[in-house]
């Protein structure tokens, strides 16, 4: 007998062990020998229990559930405050620990799938915050840059005001010295970011 492929279908079902119906039927008891025994049913019957949403791995059911919730509240977080640097202490309007959560996903304390971790990083997960605020201040400086010089041709000896060594950070990121996901290399694309080593050094001779 072919094992299902669904974890958690649309409409499913997740039964407890100890759940009894109203007319005295230990229905949780029965679901336990049937995901443990499957022989016990036909073909027909498994493929009708498996159309209907019927759970057979209840521990990858209940983990895939924790993982809807999470990104629902990460979601949720993002439609009020406009992003996902979500302080370690927040907890949301309906009680969960998101910013205690974010941060054992962080770590690996939760195990996510590959797939999870992608649907995460595509939503525009920050899995290392402090990388991310290092990216963050250097777009604001090259925007600052970009304002003075109405370019972004920066020269690897570059620094701001600030004391920020912007052209050896530049010149890391061109290098590919420096890690940048895909939703950070569009933010430099979108603002015109120069990538080309060589014609910024002949630039600024």
């Amino acid at each position: 007998m072919a094992a299902t492929t669904a974890i958690v279908p649309k409409n499913f079902l997740i039964i407890d062990k100890n759940y009894v119906t109203t007319t005295g039927y230990a229905l949780g008891k029965y679901v336990v020998k049937l995901r443990t025994d499957r022989k016990l049913l036909t073909e027909q019957q498994f493929k009708e229990l498996d159309e209907m949403g019927f759970v057979w791995k209840i521990e990858l059911a209940r983990q895939e559930l924790r993982f809807m919730k999470f990104k629902e509240e990460l979601d949720e977080y993002r439609q009020l405050f406009g992003d996902l640097m979500i302080p370690f202490s927040y907890v949301s309007q309906s009680g969960y620990k998101l910013g205690h959560t974010v941060s054992s996903v962080r770590s690996g304390n939760i195990k996510l799938t590959k797939e999870q971790r992608t649907i995460l990083t595509e939503m525009g997960f920050i899995w290392n915050r402090e990388s991310h605020l290092q990216f963050v201040y250097l777009v604001n400086s090259l925007k600052q840059y970009k304002e003075e010089f109405g370019n972004l041709k920066v020269p690897e000896d570059y620094v701001n005001l600030e004391g920020f060594e912007l052209g050896h950070m530049v010149s890391k990121v061109r290098k590919n010295q420096i890690h940048l996901n895909s939703g950070q290399v569009k933010v430099l694309d979108e603002m015109g970011f120069d990538w080309d080593i060589e014609q910024c050094m002949f630039d600024s001779l």
